[in-house]
C-alpha cells in the first residue's frame, strides 16, 4: 500500500511545478537599476549570448518605468522570449536610487519570487548601473559572470564582509541591525570594489573607504584570509595574512546606561616585508610589527564605531546584541542612548610563522 502511495504521488508532482524550458525564456543574468527622478526608474537587463566554440558574450538591454513590476513588464516587450530570473547572479543599484528612494521597493519583487535565490550578489554602483552593465571589459566577456566573481573573490580572499540578497534582508529587518553592500567603481577598463556603501535602513548613508574593510571585517565576521599593510616606523612596509581573526563583543549595564568593549582578535602571519628578512624576522622587529598592527586595529575600530553613532547607523548589530541579553528590551530606548554610549575597542595580536618575502 505504501509503495503504491509512494508511485502515485511521484506521478502526480510534476503536475503541480511549473515547467520552464530554458530554451523558450530570455535568461538573464544581471540586472541594473538607475534613479531618473522620483516618479521613474530605468532598469537594465544583461544576457548572455552563446556563440560557436563555447564562446559567451554579452548583451544588454534598458528601459523606463514607475515601479520595478512595470520594467518587467517593459523589458519583455523588448525581448522576443519572456524573460526568466532564475539564473539572476547580481543586481546593481545606482547611488543616487539607493539614497532617494532606498532599495526594499525593488527587492520587494524579488523577494515575492520563488524563482530567485536567496544568494544573489547586490552591490552599490557609484554612477550608473546601466554603464556598469554595457559596459565592455577587456578581462571578461560576459559580464554578469565578471560581476559575480568580481564580489565573490574579494569576499573569499581580500576583506570585502560576507553579502548578500539574503544577508542584507536579514541586516535589514533585524531590531538594531543595518545592513551594507559592496561599493563599485570603475576603473580604466574594469570596476572595482572601493569599500562598502552603509544604510540605515534600506538608504544608502554613507561610503565607506576601502582602507577602513580589512578592520571592519574582523569586526563583523571569522577572517581568515585576508590581507592587512602596514607601514613601520622605520619606513619598512609589511603584510600580513590573517589566518583566524574574529571580535567579541562585551555590554554592560542595562538600556538606560549601557557599555560596550570590543576585543579583536588577529591570529596571522606576516607574508611580505620590505626590509631584510634573509635570516629572518628578529623579535624586536616582531614587537614592533604587532603594536604597529595593535594600534591600527584599535585606532580604526574606534573611529568607524564613532562614525556610525554619529549617523546612527548600527551595521556591527550592537542594538541586535543587546536585545538578545536584555529582557524587555525596547527598541526606541535603545535608539536614543545609542549614539553617546562609551565603545571601548582593543586589539589581541598573534603572529605565527612566517613565509616572508622581499
Amino acid at each position: 500500500m505504501k509503495s503504491l502511495l509512494s508511485a502515485i504521488f511521484l506521478i502526480a508532482i510534476p503536475g503541480c511545478v511549473e515547467m520552464s524550458i530554458v530554451d523558450n525564456n530570455t535568461l538573464i543574468h544581471s540586472l541594473g537599476y538607475d534613479y531618473i527622478d522620483e516618479n521613474t526608474i530605468e532598469g537594465t537587463i544583461n544576457m548572455p549570448v552563446y556563440g560557436p566554440r563555447e564562446k559567451v558574450t554579452s548583451q544588454s538591454i534598458s528601459t523606463r518605468a514607475h515601479t520595478s513590476r512595470d520594467l518587467r513588464s517593459e523589458l519583455n516587450r523588448q525581448t522576443p522570449l519572456p524573460i526568466h530570473v532564475g539564473r539572476l547572479s547580481s543586481i546593481i543599484f545606482n547611488r543616487q536610487l539607493a539614497e532617494e528612494i532606498g532599495l526594499i521597493q525593488t527587492i520587494d519583487t524579488f523577494m515575492r519570487d520563488p524563482k530567485i535565490g536567496m544568494r544573489i550578489y547586490l552591490g552599490i554602483a557609484e554612477g550608473s548601473a546601466k554603464d556598469v552593465l554595457m559596459k565592455k571589459y577587456d578581462i571578461e566577456e560576459e559580464v554578469a559572470s565578471y560581476l559575480r566573481e568580481l564580489i565573490d573573490q574579494n569576499i573569499r580572499t581580500q576583506n570585502l564582509p560576507q553579502t548578500n540578497l539574503h544577508l542584507f534582508l536579514r541586516d535589514y529587518y533585524a531590531e538594531g541591525q543595518d545592513p551594507y553592500l559592496p561599493y563599485l567603481v570603475p576603473v580604466a577598463n574594469r570596476i572595482a570594489v572601493d569599500g562598502l556603501a552603509l544604510f540605515k535602513g534600506d538608504k544608502f548613508v554613507y561610503h565607506l573607504d576601502e582602507e577602513y574593510l580589512s578592520v571592519i571585517k574582523i569586526l563583523l565576521e571569522r577572517v581568515e584570509r585576508g590581507p592587512i599593510k602596514l607601514r613601520l616606523p622605520n619606513g619598512d612596509f609589511t603584510v600580513l595574512r590573517s589566518i583566524n581573526s574574529h571580535s567579541t563583543y562585551h555590554i554592560t549595564g542595562d538600556l538606560n546606561q549601557p557599555k560596550v568593549e570590543i576585543v579583536l582578535h588577529f591570529k596571522g602571519i606576516v607574508t611580505e616585508y620590505t626590509g631584510r628578512p634573509k635570516k629572518g624576522i628578529d623579535e624586536a622587529t616582531y614587537e614592533v610589527i604587532k603594536q604597529q598592527l595593535a594600534n591600527k586595529l584599535e585606532n580604526e575600530a574606534k573611529e568607524l564605531t564613532s562614525l556610525f553613532q554619529s549617523l546612527e547607523i548600527d551595521p556591527l548589530g550592537l542594538g541586535s546584541r543587546m536585545k538578545a541579553q536584555t529582557r524587555g528590551f525596547d527598541i526606541e530606548k535603545w535608539e536614543a542612548v545609542y549614539p553617546t554610549i562609551p565603545i571601548e575597542t582593543k586589539a589581541e595580536i598573534k603572529i605565527y610563522d612566517t613565509g616572508v618575502r622581499e
